[in-house]
């Protein structure tokens, strides 16, 4: 089951970043952290 989580989490954060910088390198810790914020 943790397997398949990491793999969701890989997923998702692959495709955040292709949206919010287009895949680049710069997309560092803390735009991930702020692009996955829950927003409400």
């Amino acid at each position: 089951m943790e397997d398949t989580a990491i793999l969701f989490d890989k997923g998702l954060r692959g495709a955040v970043e292709d949206i919010v910088v287009g895949g680049s390198p710069f997309f560092g810790d803390l735009q991930w952290r702020l692009a996955s914020l829950p927003i409400k």
